[in-house]
């Protein structure tokens, strides 16, 4: 008897299996079906494979067989088989930021030409300030007439960067910075005979104070070679460029012809001179990876950079607090622009950078960076106010910036 009950067993499951398999999906499927968990999957599906296996609920110990071309394949569990999920491989990172702060010292110098006492309110009497000034002197032309001279300024610089990558190798870049000033000299020289002959009066001051911005944004297209190792990236851009300079402290060093003010330390100077220069440029920057050992990642890269500004216009307003012939808040104006022919007539803009990046991970990086700058203009225009409304204009001969910093910082790629 239980031989041929075992016997009617197996032939009835051997029926159910054949009908199963002969039956439609949509009609075979068991009502607690664990294809339909959301939590399975199947990488893919191929209709010339077999057969794939789901237990059936209420027949653990006997497995359902079911044609894989008949079924929508569903994700593997983790959890319920241990198959690891397919991730997408990630490309290369498409942004960046970086924060950086270090020290910077900028040297600034203009002087202007014109006609002694000439540029200055009908009434003005030229032997109140120099009474010992030869008469024929007087209203006589002069190539050098008044030069002041920032150098040594020195200040504390912050610097924020961002960049964005695409996939066609479009690259764009932008860069803020902002200094405070925290020490320097100035000195402000004044002249009766040409080529700086002839002075009458110089006072060497402090520059202890004032502010700077920078602000750059540029596009370029990335070329990389041997393996990503060397990387170049020809730029366009535009510059913005912001000194505000003061002369503090004032001590008078030289007095001739009768000049009124006493050698010595005089009370009260706060004068203000606020430069901007802004305009296109183009440039690139080189680069040098070394990737980590065995991976793709970089470890160390090495960075030079260059930017010609070709054509830039150079704007700036000062105060001389003490002067009580001229105007205020604006004594005068300075306006001229500068670059290299065929872009303007003489000067240029010159910026050369170097650094360094030590991938700490492969997102985050420490940076060590340098940078020095040259620029000049051509000659201009000086616009002197007075006091009574009117106003005189005077050569603008040269004005030249040179700057270097060196800073440190932190940057993230993602």
């Amino acid at each position: 008897m239980r031989r041929a009950r075992s016997c009617h067993a197996i032939s009835g499951l051997a029926c159910w299996l054949l009908l199963c398999s002969l039956l439609p999906a949509s009609a075979a499927q068991p009502a607690n079906d664990a294809r339909n968990d959301p939590l399975f999957s199947l990488p893919t599906a191929d209709p010339t494979a077999s057969l794939y296996m789901i237990p059936v609920a209420g027949a653990s110990d006997v497995p359902a067989i079911w044609p894989l071309a008949q079924n929508t394949p569903r994700l593997y569990s983790v959890k319920r088989v241990g198959i690891e999920p397919q991730k997408e491989t990630e490309g290369p990172p498409k942004w960046q930021w970086s924060l950086a702060t270090g020290y910077r010292q900028d040297d600034l110098s203009w002087n202007i030409g014109g006609n002694i006492f000439d540029n200055n309110p009908p009434d003005f009497d030229f032997q109140t300030y120099l009474p010992g000034l030869p008469t024929s002197l007087a209203g006589r032309y002069v190539n050098i007439l008044s030069e002041l001279a920032w150098t040594d300024v020195t200040i504390a610089q912050l610097e924020f960067g961002l960049q964005r990558r695409w996939d066609s190798n479009l690259h764009l870049e932008g860069q803020l910075g902002y200094g405070i000033v925290v020490d320097g000299k100035v000195q402000d020289s004044d002249y009766v005979g040409d080529n700086r002959t002839l002075e009458f009066s110089r006072s060497n001051n402090g520059a202890d104070k004032g502010d700077v911005w920078d602000v750059s944004v540029a596009l370029g297209y990335d070329f990389s070679f041997v393996s990503d190792m060397l990387g170049i990236t020809p730029l366009f851009g535009l510059s913005y460029h912001a000194q505000n300079f003061y002369m503090v402290d004032g001590v008078q060093t030289v007095s001739n012809y009768g000049w009124p003010t006493p050698l010595g330390p005089f009370a009260g100077l706060d004068s203000s001179y606020d430069a901007d220069w802004f305009g296109p440029w183009t440039g690139a920057d080189f680069s040098i990876t070394i990737p980590r050992k065995g991976l793709a990642e970089p470890a160390h890269r090495f960075l030079i950079g260059f930017e010609w500004h070709f054509y830039f216009e150079y704007r700036a307003r000062a105060d001389w607090n003490l002067r009580s012939s001229f105007a205020h808040p604006v004594s005068f104006e300075h306006e001229t622009d500068g670059g290299i022919w065929p872009f303007a007539d003489d000067g240029g803009g010159w910026v050369f950078t170097g650094g360094y990046s030590w991938f700490i991970t492969p997102r985050w990086a420490l940076d060590l960076r340098g940078k020095y700058q040259k620029w000049e203009t051509d000659s201009g225009e000086d616009r002197t106010y007075f006091y009574d409304g009117t106003s005189g204009t005077t050569p603008l001969n040269k004005v030249k910036w040179d700057s270097f910093s060196t800073t440190i910082g932190i940057s993230c790629r993602w």
